[in-house]
């Protein structure tokens, strides 16, 4: 870790809590925001001229992303 984001973390006691704060600061996971965006993209996703199969591939690659932040 360098110095620059170290420096937040030096009071916590174990390593755990360090991993905690910097999982909790830094992770995507449980983005409301992402999920969000995600959920618009999917309910705006349309087949237009596109064969079925690009269309589906394309909502089941939205879904794993929505799968991944939520």
């Amino acid at each position: 870790m360098v110095s620059a984001i170290s420096d937040a973390y030096v009071s916590f006691a174990i390593a755990k809590e360090i991993q905690n704060a910097v999982k909790q600061t830094y992770s995507k996971t449980y983005d409301a925001t992402q999920v969000y965006e995600i959920r618009l993209r999917t309910m705006s996703t349309k087949q237009g001229t596109r064969i079925v199969t690009e269309y589906v591939n394309e909502l089941k690659s939205l879904w794993q992303e929505l799968d991944h932040y939520e």
